[in-house]
């Protein structure tokens, strides 16, 4: 093998190497793209359920308002049926 051999086959590797390292390149930019357009969804999707939470929240303390709303209703019919029967025992 003469020198002029060798030099044409480190230039062969040379050149596939750097086709390789392209085509490398242009993957990994595909890939980091891809993770871009995954990274997004997740922030949506992290975001949906941050809404939901929010709504549950809201949901919560809506059934703990009507909750209340009852009991203060119930204690209201009580007492007035206790201050009517409390008027006719008296009044006798």
């Amino acid at each position: 093998m003469t020198d002029s051999d060798s030099n044409q086959i480190l230039t062969e590797m040379r050149n596939e190497m750097r086709q390789f390292n392209t085509r490398i390149t242009s993957e990994i930019q595909q890939l980091n793209t891809r993770f871009d357009q995954v990274d997004a969804r997740l922030d949506k999707v992290e975001t949906r359920l941050d809404q939901v939470e929010i709504g549950q929240e809201k949901a919560d303390a809506d059934r703990q308002g009507t909750q209340w709303v009852v009991n203060l209703s119930f204690s209201l019919i009580v007492a007035t049926t206790i201050g009517i029967i409390l008027q006719f025992v008296l009044a006798s």
